[in-house]
């Protein structure tokens, strides 16, 4: 019987204990995991360590290294085609409703946009960072894998195929987890992974082809990995055109002070093995930021749809134009932002939700009540019998300590040019110093308390002003800085969105290969998540999830991009 079993017909999770998220592991083979807390104190921690314990690894022990002895040839199933569907998404894996959607919609055998039939491709490439917050086997089972396999259980033989390049995300853990999942042939749902090592080459109908990149953390390209691109340029006929996938927009990275950053050096001179091959780059497509973004120019069509299911990023902040520096000789090139999702108007006003950080960010909220506590213990601990002079406890040896630790890690949190940098810091740290010792003032004072029960009052009103007030004043500090449209306010506007976890401006690319040899991209958005999911169902022809009736997300077209 196909229908719901033992579990909730509705399939929204809640807070969960321990024992409930076992239960969902023997029930369903994975658990629903809940959106990334990007701003969790712990989270904050372990993410930083293992930044520098992948980078580190990544240096002295690269396992592409290990991946290059492993044969993989060109992949060419579908070359003889008289014409190919395939989709690209990127970004995926962090909660379940957003991932859950997208993972149906790619699913589904076909979508109807705007009145057009789309039919799901047959091969899936992800471009990137396939789970958050970090790589680990459990990971990929909860977040991608039980998600993707229950949008598309089964599929027709000889199948379909699904095609993965590592993200920073994914290089958390050395690539270790990544290798295991994607890169040893395993069947994910009704679709196959084929490729042995952490990058491919696909030669797709009518002299096109995708070649996915793997950057590692963020701008290397091993040589082993170039020597192997260099073989399959070998490959390459006159006039036949690449689609290259790669990990990061590096077409964003040139700035007046670092004109030739290392990552768009590595992506140019991947372009150039192409070119000297006698064939072309047709379009690049990345991921990375969360957000659909189309750059147009003198080369080829650049698209960042990074809109697989991690939180939403801004697109206020990007740039209308943009000046790529010259590869080995060539001119350099002017880009414009050809189209954005959501566009920016939508996205300041998005940043605004930043302000309920408190309670989007408890743990974080906790950390700095905790810090309003302390310095109200400091002002208490130098307060005299002049329990008006709650200057005197600022001004102390460890008040002012604490206060120079704190003006350091304000203006070191915020990524602004100097004296702005320096300025906005110090007025902010004075901001927090101030609401710590108007509340000491207010117990010793208005209450007129004195000894015990001036601590016993003081330091829990304290925390509660840190928490709530304390917390919102960073907020709006960060809000106030990630408005402007300049270079030094991308950071602070990616931490305001990051600290919302938004699941909303999904987006994913469907492109068809017609048969005139024509590339068709179709940037489909989705406005919205699906919460509610029945399932899971027994048939293995259909979806072992689906949302409820009436609440099915809706797709829409979000750019109109010219045959390429």
């Amino acid at each position: 019987m196909d229908g719901p079993r033992r579990l909730s017909d509705h399939l929204r999770p809640p807070r969960r204990t321990a024992a409930d998220r076992e239960r969902e592991l023997l029930e369903l083979g994975f658990v629903r995991e809940p959106p990334t807390r990007w701003l969790d104190p712990g989270l904050l921690v372990r993410s930083g360590i293992q930044s520098v314990v992948s980078a580190a690894f990544g240096r002295f022990a690269d396992r592409r290294e290990t991946q290059a002895a492993l044969d993989q040839p060109t992949f060419d199933a579908y070359a003889e085609r008289d014409e190919l569907w395939l989709d690209f998404v990127a970004d995926t894996g962090d909660g379940w409703p957003a991932t859950m959607t997208m993972a149906w919609l790619l699913g589904r055998p076909q979508l109807e946009v705007d009145g057009d039939v789309l039919p799901r491709g047959e091969l899936l490439l992800v471009g990137g960072d396939l789970v958050y917050p970090a790589a680990a086997r459990e990971a990929y089972e909860h977040r991608f894998v039980g998600p993707f396999a229950g949008g598309l259980p089964q599929t027709m033989p000889p199948g379909e195929h699904l095609f993965a390049i590592p993200g920073n995300h994914d290089w958390y853990d050395g690539l270790v987890a990544f290798s295991r999942r994607f890169c040893q042939q395993q069947w994910i749902g009704g679709r196959q992974t084929w490729q042995r090592r952490s990058y491919a080459a696909l030669k797709l109908p009518h002299g096109w082809w995708a070649w996915m990149l793997d950057i590692q953390l963020d701008e290397l390209v091993d040589d082993a990995q170039l020597d192997w691109f260099r073989a399959r340029a070998r490959e390459l006929g006159p006039g036949d055109r690449v689609i290259l996938v790669t990990g990061k927009p590096s077409w964003l990275k040139p700035t007046a002070r670092v004109p030739f950053p290392p990552a768009w050096e590595n992506l140019a001179y991947v372009e150039r093995i192409v070119h000297d091959a006698g064939a072309e780059v047709g379009l690049v497509l990345t991921g990375d930021l969360h957000h659909y973004a189309r750059y147009v120019g003198d080369g080829p069509p650049r698209i960042t749809a990074g809109g697989g299911g991690a939180y939403l990023s801004p697109t206020h902040t990007l740039p209308d134009e943009v000046a790529l520096p010259p590869k080995r000789g060539e001119p350099g090139a002017a880009y414009r932002r050809a189209a954005a999702y959501p566009d920016a108007r939508t996205s300041r006003r998005l940043s605004f939700g930043v302000l309920k950080l408190a309670a989007l960010s408890p743990g974080l909220a906790a950390v700095i009540a905790g810090i309003y506590a302390l310095l109200a213990a400091t002002m208490l601990t130098a307060l005299g019998d002049d329990r008006t002079d709650v200057v005197t406890g600022a001004v102390s040896g460890t008040g002012i300590v604490l206060a120079l630790l704190l003006v350091g890690a304000l203006i070191a949190q915020l990524d602004a040019p100097a004296p702005w940098r320096q300025l906005i810091g110090t007025a902010h740290a004075a901001i927090h110093l101030a609401l710590a010792g108007f509340v000491v003032y207010a117990i010793a004072v208005l209450a007129d308390t004195t000894g015990a029960v001036t601590w016993l009052l003081a330091l829990p009103a304290a925390a509660a002003v840190g928490f709530a007030l304390g917390t919102t004043v960073l907020a709006a500090v960060l809000l106030l800085t990630s408005l402007p449209t300049g270079e030094w306010a991308k950071e602070t506007a990616n931490q305001v969105f990051a600290a919302q976890g938004l699941e909303t401006h999904k987006n994913f690319l469907r492109l068809h290969i017609d048969r005139d040899g024509a590339l068709q991209v179709h940037a489909l958005g989705v406005d919205a998540p699906c919460r509610d999911w029945t399932g899971p169902h027994e048939d293995p022809a259909s979806a072992r999830f689906r949302p409820v009736e009436g609440a099915q997300p809706t797709v829409r077209r979000i750019d109109d991009i010219a045959a390429i």
